[in-house]
Parts: C-alpha cells; sequence; structure tokens
C-alpha cells in the first residue's frame, strides 16, 4: 500500500481526532445500518452515542463507588472516636469503682480490726504490711 501524503491541517486534526477501526460480521454490519436507517444516524455517529452511554455509565458508577468509600470512611472515623471516648470513660469509671472498692477496702479492714481492739497506732503499723 502506498503511502499517502496529507497536507499539515489534515494532520494536525487527525492528531486530535483519530480513527478507530474494527470489523464486525455481515450480519452485524446489516444490522447497524438497519439501527441507523431506522435512528436516523450516520454509523460513526452510533458507535460514538454507544461509547458515550457506556463511559457515561463508568464514569456515574465510579463516581458512586468514591462517594460510598468517602461515607465508608467517615462513618468508621465517627465510630472510632465515638469507640474511643466509650473507653476512656469506661476506663475512668473503672478507674473511680477501683478507687472507691479499695477505700471500702480499707475502711472495712479498719472498722474491723478497730472493733477487735486494736489501737490506732498499732493500725498504721498493720497498714503499712500491706
Amino acid at each position: 500500500m502506498a503511502h499517502t501524503h496529507y497536507p499539515p491541517s489534515k494532520l494536525r486534526y487527525m492528531a486530535r481526532n483519530p480513527c478507530i477501526t474494527f470489523n464486525v460480521s455481515a450480519e452485524m454490519k446489516k444490522k447497524i445500518e438497519e439501527l441507523c436507517r431506522v435512528e436516523g444516524l450516520s454509523k460513526a455517529q452510533l458507535v460514538k452515542n454507544f461509547f458515550f452511554d457506556i463511559t457515561k455509565a463508568f464514569d456515574d458508577l465510579k463516581q458512586a463507588h468514591i462517594k460510598e468509600i468517602d461515607d465508608l470512611k467517615t462513618r468508621h472515623a465517627i465510630e472510632l472516636e465515638e469507640a474511643k471516648k466509650l473507653a476512656y470513660t469506661h476506663e475512668y469509671r473503672k478507674g473511680i469503682a477501683d478507687v472507691e472498692n479499695e477505700k471500702l477496702k480499707w475502711i472495712r479492714g479498719g472498722y474491723n480490726l478497730r472493733t477487735l481492739g486494736v489501737q490506732p497506732h498499732d493500725l498504721e503499723s498493720f497498714i503499712n504490711t500491706l
């Protein structure tokens, strides 16, 4: 096949608007031609519309997926903060309960020793051994 010489304007146009070609069966070509006739479109317009619809649907799915991921990240961040607050509150309450339990233990121990007649200075020495 001989190389065709194109003027610079045609080369610029072809660079901006590249051509895509593909083969189809004779039966498929008849269906495409009939569809073009019914719709009043050229073959190029039909293919462009088809690919435009496909790419638009793909872009819509992609945007929906990105939004879903962002929503999940936001929900995860909120749940993480709530879990941190809950853990902090739980640890704080547990710490207070531990102190209260320890205080009650000392009070009960001191009361029991006082009822047994242990003197205050002996009570101090006993507490220091614990």
